[in-house]
């Protein structure tokens, strides 16, 4: 054998195998991707499925309002118990900004901001407060006041998530279209 011949197969093995990686790392970064999804969107059907269940608490406790009777409330709202790990990896890895536009990002942001410990606290801490003020004259419209607003603020990010599942439902071409329909009317 000759130097050339050695040297050629060398190099052949070599370009065999750098496109052989190439090919492995695009099909495992498509099924991360994949597979990514798909649990996104299962948070995001379980965080409804949370939402859900918020909305019942607040209509109980709206009920225990008008029927004079908030001593004997006993739920607690579990605002922060939300599925969020693949959305902050997405966020983290920045693969969420492939399917999502600004506005979707930005209703996601909300949600996660909304959904916290912080807000937790605060509403259980109101619904304390509501039982020790109840009887004050303003007591009962302030409360129900904020009732409204968590209701609201509820259903409107329940409204967000939802469109948010509907964007990974299209199809990747009708991501790219909109995209590029996006595109134009900036420039």
């Amino acid at each position: 054998m000759t130097f050339w011949n050695v040297f050629l197969a060398v190099l052949s093995g070599i370009v065999a195998g750098v496109i052989i990686n190439l090919v492995l790392v695009a099909i495992m970064n498509f099924r991360f991707q994949n597979r990514a999804i798909a649990n996104l969107k299962f948070e995001i059907d379980f965080n409804i499925g949370s939402i859900d269940s918020l909305l019942e608490e607040i209509k109980k406790y709206r009920d225990k309002i008008f029927a004079d009777s908030i001593q004997t409330y006993v739920g607690y709202f579990m605002i922060s118990q939300v599925l969020t790990t693949t959305l902050l990896k997405m966020f983290d890895d920045r693969s969420i900004y492939k399917y999502m536009n600004p506005n979707h990002i930005a209703k996601l942001q909300s949600f996660y901001k909304l959904f916290s410990i912080e807000m937790e606290r605060r509403a259980n801490d109101q619904v304390t407060w509501a039982k020790e003020h109840i009887k004050e004259s303003y007591a009962k419209q302030h409360v129900l006041g904020q009732i409204t607003v968590w209701e609201n603020a509820f259903k409107n990010t329940k409204a967000d998530l939802q469109a948010v599942k509907e964007r990974f439902e299209l199809s990747k071409k009708e991501i790219k279209r909109q995209r590029n329909k996006q595109k134009k009317k900036q420039i």
